[in-house]
């Protein structure tokens, strides 16, 4: 499997990060983001990831194949050390316990509402409270 370079992470160990890549790196993000992920809901969003992980977790699904075959000369981990490490991460991605990360930080998610469209802000300067202490009593737009 021949996989594109998308990422800083994926340039060599002896390349130098110059001001102009990573200016270069946002801008991508900010397009990419307007053009793959601005139009999903936030429970669109969690679908997908959940649905991810579950294919991560699948024997035969080709990048997982990929990271066990190729994983162990990379990192120095054994073959079954990173499949348990891949089970590990990736059941912990379900749609229940991503909805309970975003209900950690921005309080309930209310279809329609102001928390799944915009990044919650604090009204309060300064202040130490989280979001969602700030924002609890906050109607819905």
């Amino acid at each position: 499997m021949n996989l594109p370079n998308y990422f800083l992470a994926d340039l060599p160990p002896e390349a130098t990060l110059t001001l102009t890549m990573i200016g270069e790196a946002c801008q991508t993000l900010k397009r990419n983001r307007e053009r793959y992920l601005a139009h999903r809901s936030t429970q669109n969003l969690i679908h997908v990831i959940s649905s991810l992980a579950k294919s991560w977790l699948e024997p035969h699904y080709p990048f997982r194949k990929l990271a066990l075959e190729q994983g162990p000369a990379v990192t120095g981990f054994s073959t079954q050390t990173l499949a348990n490490g891949l089970d590990a991460f990736f059941n912990e991605l379900t749609r229940e316990n991503l909805q309970a990360l975003l209900e950690q930080d921005l309080g309930p998610v209310r279809p329609n509402s102001w928390r799944t469209s915009a990044p919650a802000v604090c009204p309060i300067p300064r202040c130490s409270a989280s979001c969602s202490e700030c924002w609890s009593d906050r109607p819905n737009s």
